[in-house]
């Protein structure tokens, strides 16, 4: 298990020693030879930084993001899109995608959107309070859930407009006053016009684009025929473990949800056809 982050007590607050720098300009994270940059904060000043926050000590190590202008010197360093920049592995993948969330939400957050008043600094859980109207606002989180439909031998893929070929699992955010697994029954019934049973949950995964929580579930088809969503989906088909399409990259829950349930049904179809 990758070590965690002990997160800072003040954000706004910027040590001095050296530290481990997620930078960002323009959205995109900046990397130096495929690393996060380290250093000071003195040192870190010459690129005239925005936006600055402490994120936390991970090993006795200050993390900390940053977030550049447009006409910032990148001498040294390559910019990349976050989620081409998986190989950097855990904890620091995830730290980047916590830094840009943290990032977007300081920026996102400047006034009350209760009085409209300049809002504090950025405090303990990121958390900013007005100093007019005493109102306290924490950084959003946008619950969606994953459903693997599956029955016997295959499983329900659906293709949203611009996918290309690609294929992937219903997903769908979460209503006010709805639990995950009313969203679950309620989003294939929408989407795909059918009815499931046995909702069993697999897993989550934080989604920082920019500030989504993926919760994955599986669910077995026990009724209903498909009837397309057309506003949303273009295509919808049952799939074989053994003949599925292009797939999302595996990044992604949605890929790891897949891969896991085709590998059991390869364990299970072909243990059948051993004999086993």
């Amino acid at each position: 298990m990758p070590p965690s982050l002990l997160r800072a007590a003040n954000p706004s607050q910027i040590p001095g020693e050296p530290g481990v720098w997620f930078l960002f300009r323009g959205g995109e994270l900046l990397l130096k030879e495929g690393a996060p940059v380290q250093g000071s904060a003195q040192e870190l000043s010459r690129l005239e930084p925005t936006l600055v926050l402490h994120l936390g000590q991970l090993e006795g190590t200050p993390m900390l993001a940053a977030e550049l202008p447009p006409e910032a010197s990148l001498e040294g360093l390559t910019s990349v899109g976050l989620r081409a920049a998986f190989s950097l592995g855990e904890p620091l993948y995830g730290l980047a995608g916590y830094a840009q969330q943290a990032l977007y939400w300081a920026r996102t957050s400047a006034f009350c959107g209760t009085c409209g008043h300049a809002n504090g600094p950025v405090g303990r859980d990121l958390a900013r309070t007005c100093p007019n109207c005493g109102q306290a606002t924490y950084p959003r989180v946008s619950p969606a859930v994953l459903v693997l439909i599956h029955h016997e031998d295959r499983v329900l893929l659906a293709q949203k407009p611009g996918w290309g070929k690609r294929y992937s699992i219903i997903a769908g955010f979460v209503d006010p006053q709805e639990s995950l697994e009313e969203c679950v029954r309620r989003e294939t019934r929408e989407e795909v016009g059918l009815e499931v049973g046995e909702i069993r949950y697999l897993a989550s995964q934080p989604w920082p684009f920019p500030h989504q929580l993926m919760v994955a579930f599986s669910a077995k088809w026990v009724g209903g025929a498909l009837k397309l969503e057309e506003e949303e989906l273009q295509d919808a088909r049952w799939f074989r473990w053994d003949e599925l399409p292009e797939l999302p990259p595996p990044i992604s829950l949605s890929r790891q949800v897949i891969d896991g349930w085709a590998k059991r049904q390869r364990e299970r179809w072909g243990a059948r056809a051993s004999g086993g």
